[in-house]
């Protein structure tokens, strides 16, 4: 299986969130790394969202075609 990323060049700790929960207490996360195995459907339906949200430093989408990874990386 080979793969392609996508990497948003934002540094693991540069920007920590702080994101509010029902119970009125504070999440604190960090970006995270993400692999996505399959760039089919419904790894190439995540590909948009992740590429608009601030919430992962590095995506890798694994696929046994490379072609179709690549086509995934190449499009967001």
């Amino acid at each position: 299986m080979v793969g392609a990323r996508m990497s948003f060049g934002v540094a693991a700790d540069a920007h920590r969130r702080s994101v509010p929960l029902s119970t009125g207490r504070r999440l604190h996360s960090a970006p995270m790394r993400i692999l996505v195995v399959g760039s089919g459907g419904v790894g190439s339906a995540f590909a948009p969202i992740v590429a608009r949200r601030d919430f992962a430093e590095h995506v890798v989408f694994a696929d046994h075609d490379e072609g179709r990874a690549r086509t995934i990386v190449d499009r967001y």
